[in-house]
């Protein structure tokens, strides 16, 4: 038997896009922290660490946009199983009660 709570879908769905806010704000107020530091450097430090931090925010968007997908993924889901399960519910509506 396949049992389906709505809500709980509804809210991981919301977590999901909740926490890739959350993510994107504690690493954006952690650039705002350093960026001065790093202006400052000179050299190989600077050079190495400006395109691991590129490669850093492609991997932030690439998760983000994932959680999201789930999150678009949960809802939809949830979506079909209330469909399906008026469908379903409708196929009783014509049965004639003893």
């Amino acid at each position: 038997m396949i049992s389906v709570n709505h809500k709980a879908l509804e809210i991981a769905a919301q977590d999901m896009v909740a926490k890739a806010r959350e993510i994107k704000g504690v690493l954006d107020s952690l650039d705002q922290d350093i960026r001065n530091d790093v202006m400052a450097w000179g050299g190989q430090a600077k050079a190495s660490y400006i395109p691991a931090k590129t490669q850093w925010d492609e991997s932030l968007t690439q998760m983000i946009n994932h959680l999201q997908d789930a999150a678009t993924g949960v809802g939809n889901a949830n979506v079909e199983y209330h469909k399906t399960d008026a469908n379903n519910a409708g196929l009783f509506q014509d049965i004639p009660k003893a």
